[in-house]
């Protein structure tokens, strides 16, 4: 059996924490709940990890209580994830938009080596 080690724990010790770390969903409309974490902190969405463990759920016997779609909690609510076959859609969260200030927009046009015309424009938060 191979062994991979990651921050000096084996795969086997990793997949047995998991296992007795259950992350149930507080919503009774979802599926299942995901967690995603970075070594600073805790992450409201990512859609890779979204799609990569609706792909293992179901691998690994999870039946949806609605057929054809899955429901995922997370940081962000409730994400949609449509089953069709092997392959897997899923509907993004709305994003929340905020106003950059002034002198930030400048110093981004400035990092990026363009000129700004804009004093403000909108962003996708950094929470997302």
């Amino acid at each position: 059996m191979w062994r991979i080690l990651l921050f000096d724990r084996t795969v086997d010790e990793l997949i047995n924490r998991a296992r007795q770390y259950r992350c149930k969903p507080t919503d009774p409309r979802a599926d299942y709940r995901l967690r995603i974490f970075t070594p600073r902190r805790e992450l409201l969405f990512v859609g890779h990890p979204t799609i990569g463990s609706a792909y293992a759920v179901l691998r690994h016997g999870l039946k949806p209580k609605t057929a054809g779609r899955l429901v995922q909690e997370c940081g962000k609510g409730l994400v949609s994830i449509l089953i069709d076959g092997d392959r897997l859609f899923l509907t993004l969260p709305k994003p929340v938009l905020h106003d950059i200030p002034a002198v930030e927009l400048a110093e981004l046009a400035n990092a990026l080596g363009i000129a700004s015309k804009l004093s403000t424009f909108d962003y996708i938060s950094r929470d997302c």
